[in-house]
């Protein structure tokens, strides 16, 4: 039997046997059952749910007699359909036998996948929403779930795709994102986050300023405060290089130890405290990774610091730390937490000339509150990414 095609996304096309029978069939409502038949493809359809379907305002007999015409129509113009549709006198339903590929079908399967060329697939087959032009109230709740589908494809898409770092290409379906709803703030900070990555300041701005003119068009509000802080946060250098500099080559492989980042990651952003080690023999990337995975959170608006350790110092045990510290702003503090922290960081005694000299650590509590008052500085703003260069160098002991 010829295969059958129904196009029904962006616009409706029938095709029988190859051939394009759109304009045979006779006039909207006709086409349009025989759509409601392909979406309904594995279940019969009783003959009176179909009248109060397409014809809601009518009596009952009326809808009737309106069906059996309309079928009649049908199959004077296309002979052949009744190769297609099962028709009885008590239901329709498209016969299974019937080989028929229909885009919505095709959109549905793609879109549960979960690689980046299946979504790809399914975001090309959305063409438009389900039969343009159409309004029967039937139609709506498929329509609507479609219209979340493809949302839900462009999403796993952005983040199939940064988490790759194919940020261009995440940018591209964030975008088309902003178009299907563009009051929804978050995927502004998304956009916002990507154009930072491809280090493209002037579209972090433009896209701020987008949504600025966009929530006060449309509800007379301003960006919200989390977006506020993430625009300080990416444009806080002012264009200057940051503190940690960069290789700015694309980072190219690593998609394995990158995919586990970014589980270890989302645990601690979750509560869940995460310790991730990169080993491997000196030269083949750890630091460039590492860095890379930094600027990928700071571009998230999220508080990062950066210490290396060096053979040179590696007596010295808390020099890491004193560079962790130096790298985060100073947070509102007790004045016992500003004297602890003057161990590290001496430049605090001439910040705050009425410091208190901290007292020599002999006992165990001692040193305890010293830590929770690297503790207190280090977390005053969650989540927060610490990352050490050449632990190896840390101290002394082997």
């Amino acid at each position: 039997m010829a295969v059958c095609g129904f196009q029904m996304l962006g616009s409706l096309k029938i095709s029988l046997g190859g051939e394009d029978v759109t304009s045979a069939v006779p006039g909207g409502k006709a086409r349009l059952l025989l759509a409601y038949l392909v979406l309904a493809y594995d279940m019969p359809r009783s003959r009176k749910q179909l009248a109060f379907d397409f014809w809601p305002d009518s009596t009952e007999k009326q809808a009737m007699s309106n069906l059996r015409k309309l079928l009649h129509r049908i199959r004077e113009s296309l002979p052949q359909i009744d190769r297609y549709v099962s028709i009885t006198p008590s239901y329709l339903q498209w016969n299974q036998d019937a080989p028929c590929q229909s885009d919505v079908a095709e959109f549905e399967k793609a879109a549960q996948g979960h690689t980046i060329s299946e979504l790809r697939h399914a975001e090309e087959l959305y063409r438009g929403e389900l039969l343009p032009g159409f309004y029967e109230e039937w139609l709506e709740t498929k329509r609507e779930l479609l219209a979340q589908t493809i949302v839900n494809v462009l999403e796993k898409l952005v983040a199939l795709l940064e988490s790759r770092r194919e940020y261009a290409s995440a940018l591209s379906f964030a975008n088309k994102l902003l178009i299907r709803n563009p009051l929804r703030e978050e995927t502004y900070r998304t956009a916002m986050r990507l154009h930072a990555l491809i280090h493209d300041r002037a579209g972090v701005m433009q896209t701020y300023a987008q949504l600025q003119d966009v929530l006060n068009d449309e509800l007379g509000i301003g960006p919200s405060a989390e977006t506020e802080r993430l625009l300080e946060k990416l444009t806080r250098n002012g264009g200057e290089p940051p503190a940690v500099p960069l290789d700015k080559t694309p980072l190219i492989g690593r998609i394995g130890e990158w995919e586990c980042m970014l589980e270890a990651w989302k645990q601690a952003s979750a509560g869940q405290p995460s310790l991730l080690v990169l080993k491997g023999t000196a030269g083949i990337g750890k630091t460039r990774l590492s860095l890379a995975f930094m600027e990928w959170v700071e571009n998230q608006g999220i508080q990062t610091a950066y210490a290396a350790c060096l053979a040179s110092v590696k007596s010295l045990s808390y020099t890491p730390v004193t560079a962790w510290l130096r790298s985060v702003p100073i947070p509102p503090l007790c004045i016992e937490a500003k004297s602890e922290l003057s161990r590290l960081l001496p430049e605090f005694m001439e910040l705050y000339p009425d410091l208190p000299k901290p007292n020599p650590v002999r006992e165990k509590w001692q040193l305890n509150r010293w830590y929770e008052a690297i503790e207190l500085m280090l977390l005053v703003k969650e989540p927060l990414l610490l990352v050490l260069d050449d632990i190896q160098w840390s101290d002394a002991r082997r």
